[in-house]
C-alpha cells in the first residue's frame, strides 16, 4: 500500500492500523524528517518504506511510482488548508497552491499510478492483510478510546 501524506494525520494513522495487520505500507511525503519520524513511529522496519516527493511535481510522482514498484492500493491523504483570508486580501500564489496540492496532484497521481496498481485487490495473493481496516481504529489514533465523537 502507498500511502501519500502517510507521515502524519490520518495518513500516519492509516499507516499504523494497516502495518498492524502485517501489511507492507510505502510512506510518501515531502519532509523527509517527518517520514523517518513516522517509520520510527510504526517500528515495523520489515514492513514499512519511505520516499519523499512533493505530488505537486510529475517528476516526483514518475519517480515514486518507480522506486514504489506495484502495490495494492493507493491512499492520498495530503493536503493543505484553504485559503482563510478574506477573497479580497487572497494571494492568486495561494489560491494556485492549494489547487495543485488538491487537484492537480490528485489528477498526476492517477495517471502515473496506472500500472503499477496491482489488480484483483482485495483478493490479490500478494496482499498479506486479509482483513479490512476498521475505520474506528484510525480515527482512535487522533482522537483516543471514543471515535464516535
Amino acid at each position: 500500500m502507498v500511502i501519500v501524506g502517510g507521515s502524519s494525520g490520518i495518513g500516519l494513522g492509516a499507516a499504523e492500523a494497516i502495518v498492524e495487520r502485517g501489511a507492507d505500507v510505502v510512506l510518501v511525503g515531502r519532509a523527509v524528517d517527518k517520514l523517518l519520524r513516522a517509520a520510527r513511529v510504526l517500528d515495523a522496519p520489515q514492513h514499512v518504506s519511505t520516499i519523499s516527493a512533493d505530488v505537486t511535481v510529475e517528476a516526483d510522482v514518475q519517480r515514486m511510482f518507480s522506486q514504489a514498484g506495484s502495490f495494492d492500493q493507493l491512499v492520498v491523504t495530503r493536503g493543505a488548508p484553504p485559503p482563510g483570508a478574506s477573497i479580497e486580501s487572497t494571494d492568486l500564489r495561494t489560491v494556485r497552491a492549494f489547487i495543485d496540492v488538491m487537484l492537480v496532484s490528485a489528477f498526476s497521481l492517477a495517471k502515473h499510478a496506472r500500472g503499477k496498481l496491482r489488480p484483483g485487490f482485495p483478493n490479490s495473493n500478494s496482499h498479506r492483510a486479509r482483513r479490512p481496516v476498521n475505520p474506528k481504529k484510525v480515527l482512535r489514533v487522533f482522537y483516543g478510546p471514543d471515535p464516535e465523537r
